[in-house]
């Protein structure tokens, strides 16, 4: 149960913060951008360039760009599809490559004195990653099903009394305040409709692929996988010439599938559990799945957990959360009618319009193979 991540599901890099030596250049500030003093008790501790920032196609997917000539490191954040393909729906898998394409764009585009030798060290993984986001988009029947999994993912959460908030068009979930990575599940398609929306009212324009793209995913749940600076340094992935091409996939797939929004199961559903119960496991089912009250009024002292426990293990579920613990109306889905062969609108000039050594060749469908149980 749960959500599970094929082998073959696209995981796209969002959002990366590279942090980039500047070897032999000098730490001199650089033209056009703006330095000041940090300074603790009026003791001046160091200096740091302050945010420069690129501007993203249609004012959105921004690059944040700091110089620091104290370390003497160049660092920009930002999402490399959002900047160099206009979304970021899709996009390169490896976060080395990714993360050197947004590199050598924002250097370029401010014209720093960036040599042919330095971009050769920074292309072969010669910087640190501080932040990866990974993410998966699952293509759904339609937008009900997409709103009604998050509500109940959300309220699986907050009946474990787990951190996790409401964001505008989704949940985000961490193992704890504070924690190193965090997991967001949202809608897709709302979001970028609100950004449509923003753009528009600050009098902007958008040309009509992005439009449809933007519909097009109206009826996809988007998981974004954020993994921070001290998470990335546990994985030993903090270098970005760690990663490959199939690590993303891997560190999704583990992270993701022990989200816990599977502790909810129908097993009076499930025939096979039932067929082979003894009269003391059905009746046990039948509690767990339809007495209104706790547990405990049932079955006395530790008794509950003991066979909580017992049955968990014999049956292969997790029985802690039980299913009267949710609206009525929030159905036990099983989602696995994920539709294939769903083709991109539009063809993908942007991607040839930047000249990428390597293009971050997107599959021909939103997701593949993928299978969501909840």
């Amino acid at each position: 149960m749960g959500i599970k991540i094929s082998t073959d599901a696209w995981v796209s890099v969002d959002t990366v913060k590279v942090v980039a030596p500047l070897g032999d250049l000098l730490s001199d500030p650089f033209p056009d951008f703006s330095y000041g003093q940090k300074t603790s008790n009026k003791i001046t501790i160091a200096v740091f360039g302050m945010r420069n920032k690129v501007e993203g196609r249609y004012l959105l997917h921004n690059l944040a760009i700091k110089h620091d000539p104290v370390k003497n490191v160049l660092i920009v954040e930002g999402s490399p599809a959002g900047i160099l393909l206009g979304q970021n729906v899709f996009g390169e898998r490896n976060p080395m490559v990714a993360g050197y394409a947004m590199l050598r764009y924002a250097c370029e585009k401010l014209k720093l004195p960036i040599s042919d030798q330095l971009y050769s060290r920074w292309a072969g993984g010669d910087f640190k990653l501080e932040r990866v986001d990974l993410a998966v988009n699952f293509r759904l029947s339609n937008r009900e099903k997409v709103t009604a999994i998050l509500k109940q993912m959300g309220l699986q959460l907050v009946v474990q009394n787990v951190f996790m908030r409401k964001a505008r068009t989704g949940i985000y979930y961490a193992p704890g305040k504070g924690a190193p990575y965090s997991i967001v599940c949202y809608e897709k398609g709302a979001e970028m409709q609100h950004r449509l929306r923003s753009v528009l009212a600050r009098g902007g324009a958008i040309d009509r692929p992005y439009q449809r793209l933007a519909a097009r995913c109206r009826n996809v749940l988007r998981i974004e996988l954020r993994l921070q600076r001290q998470e990335l340094k546990k994985l030993e992935l903090i270098e970005a010439n760690a990663w490959d091409d199939d690590i993303a996939h891997e560190v999704f797939k583990e992270y993701v599938e022990k989200m816990p929004v599977h502790k909810v199961l129908r097993v009076v559903e499930r025939k096979e559990i039932w067929a082979n119960a003894k009269t003391a496991g059905k009746l046990f089912m039948i509690a767990h799945q339809y007495y209104p009250g706790p547990m405990t009024d049932i079955y006395r002292g530790d008794s509950y957990k003991t066979l909580r426990s017992r049955y968990g293990k014999s049956w292969g579920v997790d029985l802690k959360v039980r299913p009267t613990a949710l609206p009525s109306f929030i159905p036990s889905l099983q989602i696995s009618d994920v539709q294939g062969n769903e083709a991109y609108p539009f063809s993908f000039r942007w991607v040839n319009a930047i000249g990428w050594d390597r293009l971050p060749t997107p599959p021909d469908t939103i997701v593949e193979g993928v299978t969501f149980n909840i």
